[in-house]
């Protein structure tokens, strides 16, 4: 591909609604002015968290319960801004 195709290429847009559900997502779309494509991210970490549900089951003490979460880390590559 060569650099004029490469500036054209389509990029998809992530719909609003899916980007107002990934928290923080307002710290991307000041630092890139939009929302990135990830196309070129690189995956640093992903964390899976079941807080401690079985623990809950067994104990029977929900107001102790920590929900699951998910963190995941990206190095974000965004050709626009590449030198």
């Amino acid at each position: 591909m060569n650099d004029a195709a490469w500036l054209e290429r389509p990029i998809p847009n992530t719909a609003a609604d899916i980007v107002s559900e990934i928290g923080q997502s307002q710290l991307l779309i000041e630092r890139f002015g939009d929302w990135p494509s990830f196309h070129d991210a690189q995956v640093l970490t992903l964390t899976f968290d079941r807080g401690n549900h079985l623990q809950i089951i067994k104990t029977d003490a929900w107001p102790e319960r920590i929900p699951e979460s998910l963190l995941a880390q990206f190095y974000v590559f965004d050709w626009r801004y590449g030198a």
